[in-house]
């Protein structure tokens, strides 16, 4: 059964969410200078493995707030039903990160001018903070190693990546799949900033060979 269907769009300085649903409710609005990063999971082939979720893959956008006391804005792309360009894939989720970051940009825009560093600026400074601040989370983590430059890393267990600046990747290899690159449809793509990157099926990721950006490896 899929997720109720939702628009998201920005209005004001603020990103609204509207649930699709009869009798209708409220919007729900979360300020941009209250996001304290922007993170996209992928994660391929869920019902060959047994899986429950509503979808045959997961294209996961997860929004953090600097207040605790806010819950995390979490959604799959594929229950978004205004915009046309997240289509249900790799390039879809990376054009939701682009999409969003637009957002910010714009939202920044409105602000009064003099005023504190921008919502954009905090996500340029808490990317690579904000993992390191949160490696016990959901996806598990006991420590990160930064990723940049093209020599070639080899021998680690890292549970997932987090791309700290837009990547592409030379090689990228499971401690089970040979090939992610090939497996994940990255092979020539460009794997934009925050997005996380798993193996299948909870395997390891254990030699990476940047060509272009950074990353953030959890083990």
């Amino acid at each position: 059964m899929a997720l109720l269907e939702k628009n998201i769009s920005l209005i004001g300085a603020s990103i609204a969410i509207e649930t699709i649903v009869t009798p209708a409710i409220p919007n729900e609005y979360y300020p941009i200078s209250a996001i304290r990063s922007v993170n996209a999971t992928y994660s391929p082939s869920l019902q060959a493995v047994g899986g429950v979720y509503p979808y045959p893959s997961m294209l996961m956008i997860d929004i953090y707030f600097f207040d605790p006391s806010m819950q995390r804005l979490s959604f799959d792309i594929q229950s978004i039903a205004n915009q046309a360009g997240w289509t249900a894939n790799l390039a879809g989720l990376n054009q939701a990160m682009v999409d969003i970051n637009g957002w910010i940009t714009t939202a920044n825009s409105l602000a009064p001018s003099g005023s504190a560093t921008s919502a954009n600026q905090v996500l340029e400074i808490a990317a690579l903070n904000s993992i390191k601040d949160n490696t016990n989370d959901a996806l598990g983590g006991e420590g990160t190693e930064y990723i940049f430059g093209t020599g070639v890393v080899t021998g680690k267990t890292y549970r997932y990546l987090v791309v700290n600046a837009d990547a592409t990747f030379t090689t990228l290899t499971g401690s089970v799949t040979a090939d992610l690159k090939a497996t994940l449809g990255i092979t020539t793509n460009t794997v934009t900033k925050g997005m996380i990157i798993r193996g299948l099926n909870n395997e390891n990721i254990t030699d990476v060979t940047l060509a272009t950006g950074s990353v953030v490896g959890v083990l």
